[in-house]
């Protein structure tokens, strides 16, 4: 039994869309689907809604129940329940916070009734999304309609990632009132593409349609009174019975099955017995294509099983009864007479039975005659069959035993081989060591270890030459003043380059002025002195970079040169992790957020690094997507896009800013959720700024948050 939740913002036609249902199905016969109210708001609504659509001709209120939210019915055949079906009447305020922009105070604030309203969404494995075609149109000039798109792509977002939802459906209401727009626009699924193409990029294969609740309205703006609801009916059946071709093909099976069994009368005991077994089979194949779908078939699934059943009884208690029997008897035996009797429905195919038995008793006995002769004959080809096993056995040993030698001497010969090199590169280390060439002792251990995985003594000596090595570096850093935007690449194969600018040791003052329009109350301003400088990457780490240390392409939107997106914190650590592993001796990181905030300045104190157009893809000229990286211009130290188009991942816990100045911050030690900066292509201008702070779980992922790496002081 599946479950079906119906929802939608407030306007978008949930009750006028359930109280048309609730007329349609009445039970009118046993074998006549109808709903059964299984709540109090469920009972009431069935009692009062349809009364008002079809006696009154007026349009239901709102129906929200302050201890019902939720209204709940079963779909029924006979007393059979196929669907349970859930309508979630909420307000439209709390549809904002679980799938539009929020703020955390709000989610707080309706904690209670958010974990009670998401509960209902992810019990359900069918979601029916309704919108009101009065509310895609003019997004531009109307701010709610753009706000009812906005939350309505939030749900299929959210019902994406619940593996429960298996089916998803958009569903335009009021068509009725709006026959010219969908005829102009092609349809359901001509409107979904024109009006709403961010969703249609996002979902290209979603289900589409418009119904109709009720099907006109009067002079007044009333429900005419020969109104129909048979175009409602028409699509829930669609949405909730998607009946298989394969499933028809196998019950046609199933029926010429047994009209093969009922039709049985002649042939051996072994012809009949492959019809039922194909017949037992086909139903077999029936009853597994069709559990996944609505249990419509289940009257007709219980009597192709019991058939089975009793034909297989039946050719048991043949069997049974026959064996050891001989024909003489078969006949008359007084078991056969009432085996005849118990299945009198099936006695036409019991006469065959009897004399395929009795011609089967008397070739048993032709048989037994002939079994001493058959006997001599089958000794004399045992032992010729035996003498040439025995031949083949011997041959068989013997080119074993040149196989083996062959290979132990070749084992032996590159073991003596390996041994020697091993001598020859432990050598080459020791003699490097002592002249200090820790490059040298580096390469010599790889070559001894790729021969002796895991030698202690050989890995000591390469872990303390790559240790010499990385402080020889650093010592040869220090001594260079590296300018602020200088650059260099690190190499990740196949021609893809992680480019890296150089961000000089420094102050700055983090967070910003109270005068700062749009400013939040955690931007306290306060001193921040970064001792040492760092490398961060040139761009947002984009999907050829990504798929080159991952192998996989997380993204919504799809290009190489775009900002990987659809990551989450979680899954930038791992990505860390996997290009250290990849760049011998890396220490890639996310940044701190304030190495974060002061490389985005780049010495300006302003809310951007510049004109916002100029330096990032904001809300106001984004499209609705993410673009190439690199395209705007970059801040006075050579970094693109720290302004928009995507949001990315600091190493951080969100915590309140110390207070005064502070040397190297780290942020808190523990927290329960992680810092996101630089706003997206989503997110408006103060949403864009340079301290602006936003925060979420380390497993959030979706289209508007990526990342880029730093590397701490050193050659990358």
């Amino acid at each position: 039994m599946s479950k079906v939740a119906i929802v939608g913002v407030e306007g978008s036609g949930k009750t006028v869309l359930m109280g048309a249902l609730c007329e349609c199905y009445k039970q009118i016969s046993d074998d006549a689907p109808y709903l059964m109210p299984e709540n109090q708001a469920a009972f009431m609504f069935m009692e009062r809604i349809p009364h008002k659509l079809r006696v009154e001709r007026e349009w239901p209120e709102a129906t929200n129940v302050s201890s019902l939210k939720s209204m709940r019915w079963t779909l029924r055949l006979g007393k059979e329940v196929l669907e349970e079906i859930e309508m979630l009447d909420y307000p439209g305020e709390l549809y904002r916070i679980a799938f539009g922009e929020h703020k955390k105070e709000e989610v707080d604030a309706h904690r209670e009734e958010l974990d009670e309203f998401l509960e209902h969404v992810t019990g359900a494995d069918t979601l029916i999304v309704l919108l009101n075609i009065a509310d895609i149109l003019d997004l531009g000039a109307n701010a709610r309609n753009a706000e009812t798109v906005w939350i309505t792509r939030g749900i299929f977002d959210f019902a994406m990632k619940v593996p429960n939802i298996k089916r998803t459906a958009l569903v335009f209401t009021q068509a009725d009132r709006f026959e010219a727009t969908l005829k102009a626009n092609g349809g359901a699924q001509g409107l979904y593409a024109k009006q709403l193409p961010m969703l249609k990029t996002l979902y290209p294969d979603l289900k589409v349609m418009a119904v109709s609740a009720v099907s006109g309205m009067d002079g007044d703006g009333r429900p005419k009174k020969d109104y129909s609801t048979a175009g409602c009916l028409k699509v829930m059946r669609e949405i909730l019975a998607e009946h298989d071709a394969g499933i028809l093909r196998c019950l046609g099976l199933c029926d010429s099955c047994l009209v093969r069994v009922n039709e049985f009368s002649c042939g051996s005991p072994e012809d009949f017995s492959a019809v039922v077994t194909a017949y037992t089979n086909a139903v077999a194949d029936f009853v597994k294509a069709s559990k996944p779908l609505t249990q419509v078939y289940a009257k007709l699934i219980e009597w192709h099983e019991i058939k089975v059943s009793k034909l297989s009884q039946m050719m048991s208690n043949i069997s049974s009864l026959c064996s050891g029997t001989s024909g003489d008897v078969l006949a008359e035996h007084g078991t056969w007479s009432d085996l005849r009797q118990k299945y009198e429905a099936y006695g036409s195919i019991f006469d065959t039975f009897v004399n395929h038995y009795k011609a089967e008793v008397n070739r048993l006995k032709q048989l037994a005659l002939n079994e001493e002769e058959n006997a001599n004959k089958r000794t004399i080809q045992e032992a010729k069959e035996k003498r040439q096993m025995i031949v083949f056995v011997l041959t068989v040993v013997s080119l074993l035993v040149i196989l083996f030698g062959w290979v132990f001497y070749n084992l032996w010969a590159d073991k003596q081989k390996r041994t020697e090199k091993v001598a020859v590169l432990w050598t080459e280390a020791l003699y490097a060591k002592e002249a200090g060439n820790w490059q040298g002792v580096i390469a010599a251990t790889e070559g001894v270890l790729a021969i002796r995985p895991g030698n202690a003594q050989v890995l000591a000596l390469k872990r303390g030459a790559e240790t010499a090595a990385r402080s020889a570096k650093e010592r040869a850093d220090a001594d260079y003043v590296r300018p602020a935007g200088d650059t260099s690449a690190a190499d990740l194969g196949d021609g893809v380059k992680l480019e890296m600018v150089w961000c000089p040791s420094g102050s700055f003052m983090m967070g910003s002025p109270e005068s700062e329009a749009d400013r939040n109350w955690d931007e306290t301003q306060h001193r921040v002195t970064l001792t040492k400088g760092f490398w961060m990457g040139k761009t947002e780490v984009t999907q050829r970079q990504w798929m080159a240390v991952m192998g996989s392409n997380p993204s919504t939107f799809k290009g190489t040169d775009l900002p990987v997106e659809g990551v989450s914190w979680e899954d930038c650590q791992e990505f860390c992790k996997k290009l250290n592993e990849k760049l011998a001796g890396g220490r890639y990181r996310l940044p701190t957020e304030a190495e974060w905030e002061y490389a985005c300045r780049a010495g300006t104190t302003g809310p951007y690094a510049g004109k916002l157009d100029d330096v990032g893809w904001s809300s106001g000229i984004s499209e609705g997507r993410t673009h190439e990286v690199g395209q705007k211009r970059a801040n006075a130290w050579g970094l693109y896009d720290m302004h928009g188009n995507v949001r990315e991942w600091c190493q951080d816990w969100y915590d309140r800013y110390p207070g005064g100045n502070v040397i190297d911050p780290a942020g808190a030690m523990s927290g329960s959720y992680r810092v996101l900066r630089g706003g997206s292509w989503y997110f408006n201008a103060y949403g864009c700024r340079s301290a602006y702070r936003y925060i979420f779980t380390s497993d959030l992922a979706y289209s508007g948050v990526g990342f880029r790496a730093v590397l701490p002081q050193g050659q990358p």
